[in-house]
This record gives C-alpha cells, sequence and structure tokens, in this order.
C-alpha cells in the first residue's frame, strides 16, 4: 500500500522537478528537531529546518493521530522510508504492517513552488483541486482509493515540497492541517 501512495505523490511531482533535481549544495547547518505543539498552551511555532535530513521527525505519529482526531486506543507507528533521492525523505505511519498514512519532504534549487504545484495537477490524471492558504501553492486530488495534499514553498534558496497521502475517506480538512503544520517546518 506505501508503494503505491509513494508512487501516486512522487510520479505527479517528478515532471516539475526534473530541471532541478541536481542535489542541493552542502550545507553545514543542521536541522534542529520541530517543537511539538502542545495541548493547553499556546504552541511554538519552530524555525524551518535549514536541511531536510528526513520525515518522520517533522510530524511525529502522536502529533498525526492528534490531528487526525485517533483515539486512545488508536496505534500509530512512523517508520522512515528509503526513497531514490537523497534530497526526498518518506515516512509511513500505521500500524500492524499496514502503512496507510504517508508524509514526503523534498527540496529543490531550480523550480518554482508554482511549477510544481502545476505538475502535480497536470500529471495526476484526474480532476484535482488547488488549496489556497497551504503553502505558495497546493493541490489535493483522489485516485485509487488515497488522497493526495501537495504544497510547496520557498525557503532558504530552495522549493521545499510536502506531500501527505492517505485513504480517500480522511476528511479533507485533516489534509489541510497536517499539510499546514509540516509546510511550516519545512
Amino acid at each position: 500500500m506505501l508503494r503505491t501512495i509513494r508512487f501516486l505523490s512522487l510520479m505527479c511531482v517528478g515532471v516539475a522537478l526534473v530541471g532541478g533535481c541536481s542535489q542541493d549544495a552542502p550545507s553545514s547547518s543542521t536541522s534542529a528537531p520541530p517543537t511539538t505543539p502542545t495541548s493547553g498552551g499556546a504552541d511554538r511555532t519552530p524555525s524551518p529546518a535549514a536541511k531536510l535530513t528526513a520525515a518522520c521527525p517533522l510530524l511525529s505519529a502522536t502529533e498525526l493521530k492528534t490531528l487526525l482526531g485517533g483515539g486512545a486506543r488508536t496505534k500509530l507507528t512512523a517508520t522512515d522510508e528509503k526513497t531514490d533521492n537523497p534530497n526526498d525523505f518518506t515516512c509511513a505511519y500505521g500500524s500492524g504492517g499496514k502503512k496507510p498514512f504517508a508524509l514526503t519532504v523534498m527540496s529543490r534549487p531550480n523550480v518554482t513552488p508554482k511549477a510544481v504545484i502545476a505538475a502535480v495537477a497536470k500529471n495526476s490524471e484526474v480532476k484535482s483541486r488547488r488549496v489556497p492558504g497551504v503553502g505558495a501553492a497546493a493541490v489535493i486530488y483522489t485516485k485509487n482509493g488515497f488522497s493526495v495534499l501537495t504544497a510547496s514553498k520557498r525557503y532558504n534558496g530552495q522549493t521545499r515540497t510536502v506531500i501527505f497521502a492517505a485513504p480517500a475517506v480522511v476528511p479533507g480538512r485533516k489534509f489541510i492541517e497536517v499539510t499546514q503544520l509540516v509546510i511550516g517546518r519545512v
């Protein structure tokens, strides 16, 4: 199932990133772990990561469960997954051998957020819908029983893209909440 999600999300982004697939220049700065939202007080908004190094630290399994409204008995674990590109990072979420949720983050120096989202919309091969207020540009679509929200923004001379995929039964507003949180961290 994770392969299907990863294929759906990365396939649509690939075309936009062909011109910007070179590796980022080495950076001496490293990313700090994100601040976890607390319940009951004002949430601190962390600064975006200077360099993307993994997806799971950007959204913990506990945060995802909270954002999606999982109950106390809901079990969810986060697992980093290998990708083919050293600038792409995927985290799979699930339990019992099933991983129905995936978060992918990536960075590219030579492409605009608008170009990434236009390519996703064009290459999804299904009707997609723009999502205002998430990053510089964002789009959501549903295919093969999964919905995928892709958002991009510019930061630190790069276009950073967040892709969140989940079963289509998850309400659209939940996709927005998850992606808004992560796009602020990348």
